[in-house]
């Protein structure tokens, strides 16, 4: 009779990260400024909202929407 594997509880099992491919120098400082950017425009959609907190996935979406279209 073959045995089955032995069950690990869901908080011991690991999760899957994100491998990210290493960026040069001047790419990492590109990313960083962009990141920046979009961190100061969630920001201003947070308190252009009354400072509403729960909406900080909606309001980094639409900053990064924005900003992007800002560079295009």
């Amino acid at each position: 009779m073959a045995q089955s594997a032995p069950e690990i509880p869901m908080r011991q099992m690991s999760k899957h990260k994100t491998v990210q491919k290493p960026s040069s120098d001047g790419n990492q400082q590109h990313d960083e400024q962009l990141y920046a950017r979009v961190a100061e425009k969630a920001y201003e959609l947070f308190e252009r909202r009354g400072g509403e907190h729960g909406h900080d996935v909606d309001d980094w979406l639409e900053a990064e929407r924005c900003v992007v279209e800002e560079l295009c």
